[in-house]
């Protein structure tokens, strides 16, 4: 019989977290589309539907309803999670391959860019004029243009997020900037660092994403929102990062860690919403503990959908998930741009006219919201996005890179 000493319990242990770059190298050929992360897309942006559309402050809604659609917030964290996982996966196996930073900036690109410059200008200028050459009037709209058009330069170039204002329609829009910072810098560390050094750094990320939190809320002079300030949200990137090199380390070992941790992580979140049910996601636990617990709920959840299909993946692949996922990105750059317009053609109080019941009106606003914001993003992509993603085509991101060896 093997005697199995601490010590080695410690470097498997070591070993699992931090897997060599030979480990890494060995599986590459793994990496591949997986159908249910289109699920988990669309389990994200149904969250973020259900946090911005659903109607919380209609006269004789219970006050449970508050406490319950308020928590959807947490579907921009399972976008961070998945954006690390996926993109350290793309960076780590495109590691050596010709034309890595061109193919990686061309892709993202023209995935990302199109749309919301395309959104940016429509609403900043085109909205405008249309009103002004039909002489229509849209007192709610025409106020937030004025708000944000002297600090379009912000949006402009993805940096709302280092400044403490109001964005009305454009609010949501920080998470894309922290996104397109993370991927300024996020490709050259992965080449340069390799698999097993990445996966240090996204270790070494969490602490100090949270000591950065701390010290923004306890200096609020310095006019930085630790709930969007990208430094202070790099751990939920991080930790999906990690998740990505564990992966393509250890395949279904992983996998099956992950599984066996989900439900724990799954009940630690549920108490920590039902926990701060009342104060959303600017309460000082939230913005401590909780956004690494809910990134490790979220890696747990990607971890767990990538290996041989199990009853999670089975839910997460079902087409209608996945079919929103598919439109995830256009549905979340445009929704906020459609609730507007939405309520001032069906008013509350028309609905209740109709509806009665506040539950049913707001659910009906809800509906009919996220309705349109499918058919818009639908739209989008076939009319407009997709003509750039053809584009794609032209910048592999694998020119077949060969591990090196010895």
């Amino acid at each position: 019989m093997v005697r199995v000493t601490r010590s080695d319990r410690r470097q498997a242990i070591g070993n699992f977290l931090l897997p060599t770059d030979a480990a890494v190298d060995e599986n590459l050929s793994n990496w591949r589309h997986f159908p249910a992360l289109d699920g988990i897309r669309g389990v994200a942006i149904l969250l973020v539907l259900l946090h911005h559309l659903m109607p919380i402050r209609i006269e004789g809604l219970p006050s449970w309803w508050q406490s319950l659609f308020r928590s959807g917030w947490i579907g921009v964290d399972l976008f961070f999670v998945l954006s690390g996982f996926l993109i350290t996966g793309i960076l780590v196996k495109s590691r050596r391959g010709r034309h890595r930073f061109r193919n990686f900036y061309a892709r993202r690109s023209l995935r990302i860019f199109p749309l919301y410059f395309g959104s940016l200008a429509a609403i900043l200028y085109g909205v405008p004029a249309v009103l002004e050459a039909t002489n229509i009037r849209m007192p709610g709209i025409e106020a937030n243009i004025d708000a944000v058009a002297p600090k379009q330069w912000y949006l402009w170039t993805y940096t709302q997020n280092l400044v403490a204002e109001r964005w009305y329609m454009f609010n949501h829009f920080w998470s894309l900037a922290v996104e397109e910072q993370f991927y300024l810098i996020w490709p050259a560390l992965v080449f340069l660092l390799g698999p097993n050094r990445t996966a240090k750094l996204c270790l070494i990320i969490i602490p100090v994403a949270f000591i950065i939190r701390v010290v923004l809320r306890e200096c609020p002079q310095l006019g930085l929102n630790p709930y969007i300030f990208t430094a202070a949200r790099f751990d939920s990137l991080a930790i999906g990062g990690w998740a990505s090199i564990i992966w393509l380390a250890h395949g279904d070992r992983a996998v099956r860690s992950a599984r066996r941790l989900l439900p724990w992580a799954t009940l630690s979140t549920a108490t920590l919403l039902w926990a701060i049910r009342n104060e959303g996601h600017g309460s000082f636990w939230v913005e401590t503990f909780g956004f690494p617990l809910l990134a490790l709920w979220g890696g747990a959840l990607v971890l767990a959908s990538v290996g041989p299909a199990g009853r999670i993946g089975n839910v997460l692949q079902r087409r209608t998930l996945r079919t929103i996922g598919k439109y995830s990105y256009g549905m979340y750059v445009i929704h906020r741009l459609i609730q507007g317009p939405v309520l001032m053609a069906l008013p509350v109080s028309v609905l209740s006219d109709v509806f009665g019941r506040p539950e049913i009106v707001a659910v009906s606003i809800f509906l009919i919201s996220s309705g349109v914001t499918f058919v818009a993003a639908l739209i989008s992509w076939h009319a407009f996005e997709k003509h750039f993603l053809d584009l794609k085509g032209y910048f592999t991101p694998i020119d077949h890179p060969t591990p090196r060896t010895g």
